[in-house]
């Protein structure tokens, strides 16, 4: 298993992306860690993070297997949830050394060292201080249970069989695309409005009909919208078929670009999900 490579396929995409290091729209950014478990809410398991276990107390138990009471840093228990979970905890610490509250846990094995269960109380993860989205949660814990052990798998195929795009050209942020590319809005990394580049001729999600510079410093939020608003009201006459809608920089982009971006595009394919800070044409 490459640790440093990850293949993701959208359900509706005739092709794998692969990634590799760094998201190339966003150096510095890990994209093995951005995908990792964004599909639940714990990206993790348990047995991800025992290799940072340190044992305080050990008692035998009936079958010949043992039982230890033990705990691992904060930082490490941060590892067992998505990115976009983790700004819901305490702050990380800078590793797993630095001060922190220990994460308590309880471990189990079999008469012959396998893991059997283990049972960590992450209570010492939450917030209390922010109003968020875990804002009234007072307890949390997770539970790892194995009930057996089959026989070992040969390895898999570390590379998917079909169409692979390389996620670093293919990837790019929506205010990266340019009129007449053709997109689809599932790069499986929920990070702002990353988008696939595709081949017009096959299936895809939407395309890009325009884009007009919004210049000037940031207006805020409620007036780059209405100055994107008008940039593309007629963006859907002059495009591809579909549904038009569109979208422009965050303070964030204005202020790195010097100016801002609208963005007019066409939603083609009926159950696409659109990226986020984006308007259709009727709003």
């Amino acid at each position: 298993m490459d640790t440093r490579t990850i293949h993701y396929r959208a359900a509706s995409a005739g092709y794998w992306l692969r990634y590799e290091g760094d998201v190339e729209p966003f150096p510095g950014t890990d994209s093995i860690g951005h995908l990792r478990g964004t599909e639940s809410p714990i990206g993790g398991t348990l047995l991800e993070v025992l290799g940072g276990v340190r044992p305080a107390e050990a008692r035998e138990l009936a079958g010949g297997g043992r039982s230890y009471r033990a705990d691992f840093p904060l930082a490490e228990a941060l590892e067992l949830f998505p990115y976009d979970l983790r700004q819901e905890f305490v702050p990380a610490p800078l590793n797993a050394g630095a001060p922190g509250a220990p994460v308590p846990v309880d471990v189990e094995v079999d008469r012959e060292g396998r893991i059997t269960r283990a049972s960590a109380d992450l209570t010492s993860l939450l917030d209390k201080g922010r109003n968020g989205a875990l804002d009234g949660v007072t307890g949390l814990r997770a539970e790892l249970a194995l009930s057996g052990f089959g026989a070992p798998e040969p390895p898999l195929d570390t590379v998917p069989g079909g169409r692979v795009l390389a996620g670093a050209s293919a990837v790019v942020a929506l205010h990266g695309a340019r009129p007449g590319d053709c997109l689809d809005f599932n790069t499986g990394m929920r990070h702002r409005r990353l988008v696939v580049r595709v081949p017009c001729a096959g299936p895809h999600d939407g395309e890009i009909v325009e884009q007009h510079s919004l210049p000037g410093a940031f207006p805020g939020t409620e007036e780059a919208a209405e100055r994107a608003r008008r940039a593309c009201a007629a963006a859907g006459e002059r495009g591809a078929g579909g549904t038009p809608w569109r979208t422009w920089s965050t303070e964030e982009e204005w202020t790195e670009h010097g100016e801002g971006r609208a963005t007019c595009y066409t939603v083609s394919r009926a159950a696409a999900t659109p990226p986020v800070r984006t308007a259709s044409a009727s709003s």
